[in-house]
């Protein structure tokens, strides 16, 4: 089996720890699935090999033997790998089925010098310079893929593909609203495909535009019915929502449930999901089941308003901390019962505060969770 830098593929440091492997798995894998539904095939394609790697790289850079042995043999595995490529551009046929065939299986570095060359010589053809373009925005050179993509649009300017793929590049670059742009613009152009419409639903939902996004995509699960990238879209925009509006850990990788408003929008997703049918993507379905095990779990805790006995415990020893400072540093006993009212009251302050309306913090506290305040409150 052909080499694969699994570190290249996820954009990370070889030197990377599991949490941030983690996070690019996820942000990687949400990227290539959003493009099984286009309707390009060589992007479609390319989009399954990268996942099917993806996959390769979670089993093996999450397993501390496989890393520890995978990258015992980096260095050299890279370096035939590089020299492998370099013997294959010398002996290129046809530049433009080349590097469609490269982007195909994954392969952009080969992709990359091959469509280059083939846009030197297909000089006016649209497609030579969108192929160029796909292959640049997977090396991550947006600005040639934004100059490829214009460079087609003068021999095509009607072609929906090409706006789309300028909503690549935005999403790409984290321009989210220039992308919700493009893909509408591609949708106008092809009302008959809902894969522009799913990258629309994305668009707004990275903006955290959550609402616009699932009445959208709603629309579209009416619209195109039986179409398996809409309903898939639709299950990962709900699975989202329902992340987004959870409390997290302060690096925003770890959601979970901290008051009953969170538990509810959980259950009401769901149960929506549940009414899209059956789960055909066994990936999707495991993390359907996951989400589902967690609401459950959190349905069965009890969350709760302090009790008098925690706020009056609380309250008397604070209490009883601050009287002591007082009489050291006050100098005199009424300056050090004047200091005792003042800071009993803000004692107060902070236990009305801990009480009304922040109970979700008491929870936290109790449960030992390491959370910040966000999401649903």
């Amino acid at each position: 089996m052909a080499f694969v830098n699994y570190y290249e593929l996820l954009n990370i440091q070889q030197t990377a720890d599991e949490e941030t492997i983690r996070q690019a798995i996820r942000t990687t894998r949400k990227r290539f699935r959003q493009l099984e539904g286009s309707p390009d095939l060589d992007q479609r394609s390319m989009a399954e090999k990268k996942i099917a790697q993806i996959a390769e790289a979670e089993k093996t850079l999450l397993d501390a033997a496989a890393r520890q042995q995978y990258d015992a043999g980096f260095s050299q595995q890279a370096a035939a790998a590089q020299q492998a490529a370099a013997a294959q551009q010398a002996t290129t046929g046809d530049l433009l089925d080349d590097a469609r065939q490269y982007y195909r299986n994954g392969d952009i570095r080969n992709a990359m010098y091959a469509a280059k060359e083939a846009t030197q010589v297909h000089r006016e053809d649209p497609d030579a310079w969108y192929l160029r373009a796909n292959i640049d925005v997977e090396a991550g050179d947006y600005g040639d893929a934004n100059f490829s993509v214009n460079q087609a649009l003068k021999f095509a300017p009607d072609a929906p593909k090409l706006y789309g793929l300028l909503g690549e590049i935005a999403d790409a670059e984290k321009r989210y609203g220039d992308a919700e742009q493009s893909f509408r613009k591609a949708a106008d152009l092809d009302p008959q495909n809902g894969y522009y419409v799913g990258r629309i639903a994305w668009a707004l939902m990275d903006q955290r535009k959550n609402d616009d996004s699932l009445n959208l995509i709603r629309q579209a699960s009416k619209s195109f019915p039986g179409d398996e990238y809409v309903k898939r879209t639709h299950i990962n925009l709900l699975l989202t929502d329902i992340s987004w509006n959870q409390s997290n850990n302060a690096d925003a990788t770890v959601f979970f449930y901290s008051n009953p408003k969170q538990v509810q929008l959980g259950k009401d997703r769901l149960l929506e999901i549940d009414s899209l049918g059956a789960i055909n993507d066994p990936e999707l379905k495991a993390n359907v089941e996951k989400e589902r095990a967690s609401v459950m779990a959190a349905a069965a805790r009890k969350f709760r308003w302090p009790g008098v006995g925690y706020l009056a415990g609380r309250v008397v020893l604070w209490f009883v901390i601050f009287f002591i400072i007082g009489l050291v540093f006050s100098g005199s006993e009424g300056v050090a019962m004047l200091g005792i009212l003042v800071e009993t009251g803000v004692i107060g302050y902070f236990a009305y505060i801990k009480m009304f309306p922040y109970g979700w913090m008491v929870n936290k506290e109790l449960g030992g969770e390491a959370s910040t305040k966000t999401g649903l409150q």
